[in-house]
């Protein structure tokens, strides 16, 4: 059982064969914990959520944000990597948390692609998942789910509207749980019709909350824009948490 004095662990996460990188910061309390899931990026990882951790720790809140297998690093490396396995290294950490912390259930928090598999883990583990957090969610078709990442999968998503019978639309549907949806109006990666339709989706959950972020999709970097995008929505998902 971790101890509540811990400030920051870098740790590594036993997952079959290989290990997930992880960064957990607790909170005076154990509960909630929110879970951090990146997006689809080889070069971006866990260390774009480091600053939100260490505010939402100021406030009580735990957290963990982990590297999916073989990110940071190349296109080989994540070769074997799908969607699918992505889920599975999601639902993984669950146990690992609720079984390390003694926690019943946890807060998912996915960015793009990380989003998709956020609504595809809360599916599955309804009862594991106290709320989302949605930060400009991507959504895939069911033919993409196995496919390994590479060039069969960038041409599944290269047809045109691949991701019109993504089964994440039907997943918020039924999600009847509270929600923080982050809508960036500069967003040059997701469809405006696919994020429309999630927030349509959205506006029939009484317990969910559409955020709008004057930021395009790659916010994370040092422009000004970027920093105050961000600010904004640590503040949202704080406000979130603690209500």
């Amino acid at each position: 059982m971790c101890h509540l004095y811990t400030i920051l662990m870098d740790i590594s996460i036993s997952h079959h064969e290989h290990s997930l990188e992880a960064t957990s910061l607790i909170g005076k309390s154990q509960a909630p914990v929110v879970i951090f899931l990146c997006g689809g990026s080889l070069e971006v990882g866990k260390e774009r959520f480091l600053d939100w951790q260490t505010k939402l720790q100021e406030v009580g809140v735990s957290s963990v944000a982990f590297n999916y297998s073989g990110v940071p690093g190349t296109k080989e490396t994540i070769s074997s990597s799908s969607l699918a396995s992505r889920t599975s290294e999601v639902s993984f950490v669950i146990d690992w948390v609720k079984r390390e912390w003694g926690v019943t259930s946890v807060t998912l928090c996915g960015v793009s692609m990380g989003g998709h598999i956020a609504l595809t883990v809360a599916s599955q583990r309804g009862v594991d998942v106290a709320s989302l957090i949605l930060l400009a969610p991507a959504a895939y078709t069911e033919a993409a789910e196995m496919v390994p990442f590479g060039d069969d999968f960038t041409a599944i998503l290269q047809r045109k509207d691949s991701w019109v019978d993504s089964s994440s639309f039907d997943r918020l549907a039924k999600w009847s749980k509270p929600v923080l949806f982050f809508k960036l109006e500069q967003d040059e990666v997701i469809p405006i019709a696919l994020t429309e339709r999630y927030i349509s989706l959205c506006a029939k959950n009484s317990q969910a909350h559409v955020v709008h972020i004057d930021a395009p999709h790659q916010c994370w970097g040092s422009e000004q824009v970027s920093v105050q995008a961000r600010r904004l929505m640590i503040e949202a998902i704080t406000d979130f948490i603690k209500s």
